[in-house]
């Protein structure tokens, strides 16, 4: 009796994940980018290079997992001389750390079709909490996300020396997402 029930309670522990449906991120139809500002002058980047593992049931949002990893290699900004300072071990320290990862387990409905998830962001060996927000649109198995974030980029050490004060480089960089996804398999509910 004992290890029936404490088989039962794991599988109920388990369960809410199978409500969610794997979706597929269609890299084309989908732009990661960020906003900052270098002596006052606001200047756009993105990267060209992203991928994440996303299962997600906008009825189930507990259930959501997300797990997003950026190649930090492929950002480009527009200036040759700012893109190859990025990798630098002040900045990003490519050589070290090629990657930022966010991850979020379990998602809220805001209403109006709009999520928030506080998840966890990566950054240069640093991890800290990091909330997003979206808003998201299901055509069939089709689904586009909107939304962003805001980093503050010395919580992870990007920036350091001359740059930490914010004079020079803002601070605050806005991220901004824009995906576009296939559903891949469907969850059943328990």
């Amino acid at each position: 009796m004992t290890r029936a029930c404490a088989l039962f309670m794991a599988l109920m522990a388990f369960a809410p994940t199978a409500w969610a449906d794997d979706w597929q991120v269609i890299m084309p139809e989908s732009n990661l980018s960020f906003t900052a500002a270098q002596a006052g002058t606001a200047f756009t980047g993105g990267f060209g290079q992203f991928g994440a593992t996303i299962s997600f049931n906008p009825d189930h949002p507990e259930a959501a997992h997300v797990r997003a990893e950026v190649d930090l290699l492929s950002a480009t900004t527009g200036s040759d001389d700012r893109d190859s300072a990025l990798q630098s071990p002040i900045w990003f320290g490519t050589d070290a750390f090629p990657k930022a990862i966010y991850e979020a387990t379990g998602f809220k409905s805001l209403g109006d079709n709009r999520f928030e998830t506080e998840g966890t962001l990566t950054l240069k060996g640093i991890t800290a909490p990091l909330a997003l927000q979206f808003t998201l649109k299901i055509d069939g198995d089709i689904a586009h996300a909107t939304g962003g974030t805001e980093i503050v980029r010395t919580n992870f050490n990007v920036g350091s020396g001359d740059f930490e004060s914010g004079k020079w480089i803002s601070k605050a960089v806005e991220v901004q997402l824009t995906l576009t996804a296939r559903r891949t398999s469907t969850g059943e509910a328990p």
